[in-house]
């Protein structure tokens, strides 16, 4: 999910106290933070993509062992569609 533009406004705003931003500064400001934003984002995907890794792992060696029926299995399947999910940008 990304700030919207006034979002970011408030934002800025409230950490300097200040109102009074030329509309140029005040676009500069936005793209900063959209920029920043999206190079946490691609940090966050590549994060839960090596975690979805892990648990496909776990969740595959487990099932062998246990079966769907232990709760660690049915966590980890769980767990591994709502991060693809969220991967896919569905949150």
């Amino acid at each position: 999910m990304s700030l919207s533009d006034k979002e970011i406004s408030a934002l800025y705003f409230e950490a300097l106290g200040s109102q009074h931003l030329r509309e140029q500064d005040r676009k500069m400001v936005t793209r900063f933070a959209h920029a920043v934003e999206y190079e946490v984002r691609k940090s966050d995907e590549a994060l839960i993509r090596h975690l979805v890794e892990a648990l496909v792992d776990l969740v595959e060696a487990g099932e062998d062992a246990w079966g769907d029926e232990r709760p660690c299995v049915r966590i980890g399947k769980e767990e591994i569609t709502t991060a693809r999910a969220r991967l896919e940008g569905n949150p």
